[in-house]
């Protein structure tokens, strides 16, 4: 069954990966579309998308960011001892948000951006949303070990 629990395949298994890739995906058609459907094209061009629309690492981080914040705060108020997130946990956590949030961007902007400000190409822009697919998973995964589902 698609929507089964994590727990009843083992842990973090395909469920969770799949909702959190699915979702992930599925964010991304919508922004798209509205993108297209709300933009006019430039004369002579059928749509007005651009390669820049692509780039949905930056929703998908600060997402996760979010979520993991969230989630250690709520963790924190309930004082059950079952949900009580390990130190080495937290740390790891806090140190994923600080480079997700503080250190990649400049080095996306040194590495994938030219000196006129425009991305250098397609295959930096899959390289970063995987970057953000994979902060989005790990959210995931923090969230079930956490709170077992």
């Amino acid at each position: 069954m698609i929507f089964s629990t994590a727990h009843e395949f083992g842990g973090f298994g395909l469920t969770a990966f799949a909702l959190t890739l699915g979702s992930g995906l599925l964010v991304a058609l919508l922004q798209t579309f509205m993108r297209y459907a709300s933009r006019k094209p430039p004369s002579g061009s059928t749509h007005s998308l651009k390669i820049d629309d692509a780039i949905f690492y930056i929703d998908w981080i600060v997402t996760s960011a979010v979520a993991l914040g969230y989630s250690m705060v709520t963790v924190t108020m309930d004082g059950d001892p079952k949900t009580q997130i390990e130190t080495p946990t937290v740390v790891v956590a806090l140190l994923v948000l600080v480079v997700g949030v503080a250190m990649l961007p400049p080095l996306v902007r040194d590495t994938c951006y030219d000196a006129t400000g425009k991305i250098k190409g397609w295959w930096h822009v899959v390289v970063l949303d995987l970057i953000g697919l994979t902060f989005l998973a790990s959210s995931v995964v923090a969230g079930v070990k956490t709170y077992g589902s």
